[in-house]
C-alpha cells in the first residue's frame, strides 16, 4: 500500500485525490468487517448481536453484499427479534 502511495505521489497525483482513496479503503475495510461478523453472528445463532449488526448496516448504509443482509433480516424476522 506505501509502495502504491510513493508510486501516485511520484506521478504528482493530488494529495487530496490520495487522501479520498485511503478514505474509500478504509470504508470498504469495515464494510466487509461488519458483513463478516453479520455472517459469523447468524452462523451462531447470536441474535442480539445479528439485530444490531444489522440496524447498524442499514443505518449507517454500510455497503455490504446484499445477499447477506437479506439472509440476516430473513433470520431475524423468522426468530421474530426483528
Amino acid at each position: 500500500m506505501e509502495r502504491l502511495i510513493e508510486e501516485a505521489k511520484q506521478c504528482k497525483v493530488r494529495e487530496s485525490v490520495i487522501e479520498e482513496a485511503l478514505k474509500t479503503i478504509e470504508s470498504y475495510k469495515y464494510a466487509k468487517y461488519v458483513e463478516e461478523q453479520i455472517i459469523k453472528a447468524v452462523a451462531e445463532k447470536n441474535w442480539p448481536t445479528a439485530k444490531e449488526l444489522y440496524l447498524k448496516a442499514t443505518t449507517q448504509h454500510i455497503k455490504i453484499d446484499q445477499k447477506v443482509l437479506n439472509d440476516c433480516k430473513n433470520q431475524l424476522t423468522k426468530q421474530k427479534v426483528l
